[in-house]
């Protein structure tokens, strides 16, 4: 069934990319509302703030980055699918 899925589109290695970037946006964001609380109120969030915003951003860039090697693999694999396995320029010393 995977097979099926990921044989015929980019979709899925397109789908990785934006749902990486998205998830790193939302890092970002998430980071600007953190630090703005720190510096402009007197409210702080505690405990696994940081984490999370370094899980969402690194996470993120990573399943970006994922899912743009894989459009490229996958671009490579469309380009070398229909060729054949040997290309022979020139036959010396066998008979047809």
């Amino acid at each position: 069934s995977i097979d099926g899925i990921t044989s015929f589109s980019y979709r899925p290695l397109k789908l990785a990319s934006y749902l990486g970037v998205i998830t790193a946006f939302i890092g970002f964001v998430y980071l600007i509302i953190v630090l703005f609380q720190r510096f402009f109120t007197d409210t702080t969030l505690t405990g696994w703030t940081s984490i999370i915003i370094l899980q969402l951003v690194f996470g993120g860039t990573i399943l970006f980055i994922l899912g743009l090697i894989g459009e490229y693999i996958g671009r490579i694999y469309d380009e070398v699918k229909d060729r054949p396995l040997y290309i022979i320029e020139e036959e010396n010393g066998f008979s047809k």
